[in-house]
């Protein structure tokens, strides 16, 4: 017979028994592990969204490039398209300008105390803007006008311009043929 003296804390343990500090510690450490390896694995899962965000950027700003590149070379197909229109037009016998003498008869016509802002020229269409002093200076240029060769009318006479004391006019005119 075997009789033990020991405090019960000092005895050793039944082979069956097991000691919880122990079982708490082993527990921790694998816990600790656990959170360790899952962190590991976030951080190389955030590192490989990362580069891939990066990537995705630097593949945007190429394809803006591109973009930025194919707008400008659209533009200068349009330009050179326009070009090529015009040589055709030329080349068929299209008279594209009025002729400079055109733009002498309507500018010798202009009485002293009017001062013409704008002559529009196109094939079919003249269209003369200015001002002056008098109103009866702007039928005086109608005259002038229709002395030139030219059916003219007037398409906006307008005194209230410029403080009522300058008149602001538009005339419309064609060529007679």
């Amino acid at each position: 017979m075997r009789i033990n003296l020991l405090p019960v804390e000092e005895r050793p343990l039944k082979q069956s028994s097991v000691r919880w500090e122990f079982l708490l510690v082993f527990l921790g450490i694998v816990l600790l592990i656990c959170v360790n390896v899952l962190g590991y694995l976030q951080s190389a899962q955030i590192q490989a969204l990362q580069q891939e965000h990066e990537n995705l950027l630097s593949y945007k700003n190429m394809l803006m490039e591109q973009q930025r590149h194919i707008s400008q070379m659209q533009a200068k197909n349009k330009d050179l398209r326009a070009g090529i229109d015009y040589y055709r037009q030329i080349a068929a016998g299209a008279d594209l300008n009025p002729q400079p003498e055109e733009l002498v008869l309507i500018v010798s016509g202009v009485p002293e105390q009017v001062w013409l802002e704008a002559v529009e020229l196109n094939k079919s269409n003249i269209v003369v803007s200015g001002y002056t002093v008098e109103a009866s200076l702007v039928f005086t240029y109608l005259q002038n006008l229709q002395s030139h060769g030219y059916d003219a009318s007037v398409n906006q006479l307008d005194q209230a311009a410029l403080g009522g004391r300058i008149i602001s006019f538009t005339i419309n005119a064609q060529r007679r043929d």
